[in-house]
């Protein structure tokens, strides 16, 4: 008997607003990437034994049509989890995603923020003077709103070297006031 697939990780797109070291996906123009009516005939196709999807990139927030996509996905498949990782840099329109779909979707949504180390470390990863301040906006937005519309919310930080491990704690502590 052969297994079927039951989680999704899908790269929704190559394009990112971040100018990370350890990642050349900022370097891509989007070519090759599917449009709308290609994302969507492939929700059509995925087997129904998918019970958890990831949607990565890139920065998926920089697809206009990620909303359609989540819907389609929620629509399609039997979902115990809807999960999206951003970088946090577009605030208002993560937020109105969230706000706009969050409740809407049957499966349960959680929304993974990068934050890799305190501001400087943080920005420097990230290679924009302002990643820290815009993450940090993101998570409390989210963070104000997450039982409104629904929303797990999480924080992924990269290790990319030692300073990293050191700030670990001054992070976690920096989140815990915000509850995350």
């Amino acid at each position: 008997r052969r297994a079927l697939p039951r989680i999704l990780t899908w790269t929704v797109d190559f394009r990112c607003n971040a100018r990370c070291g350890m990642c050349d996906s900022w370097k891509k123009t989007g070519e090759g990437e599917l449009d709308t009516d290609q994302a969507l005939s492939v929700v059509e196709k995925l087997p129904k034994s998918i019970t958890a999807v990831r949607l990565t990139g890139g920065e998926p927030f920089l697809r206009n049509d990620l909303e359609r996509i989540a819907v389609a996905l929620d629509r399609h498949l039997d979902l115990d989890l809807l999960h999206i990782t951003t970088n946090g840099f577009m605030t208002v329109r993560i937020a109105t995603f969230l706000s706009n779909l969050g409740r809407k979707l049957s499966a349960p949504l959680q929304v993974l923020v990068s934050l890799d180390g305190l501001e400087e470390l943080h920005n420097e990863i990230r290679g924009q003077p302002f990643a820290f301040r815009t993450a940090l906006d993101t998570i409390r937005e989210i963070a104000r709103h997450r039982k409104e519309w629904g929303v797990e919310l999480a924080v992924n930080q990269t290790v990319v070297d030692e300073r990293g491990i050191e700030q670990y704690g001054d992070l976690h502590d920096l989140l815990r006031g915000l509850d995350v």
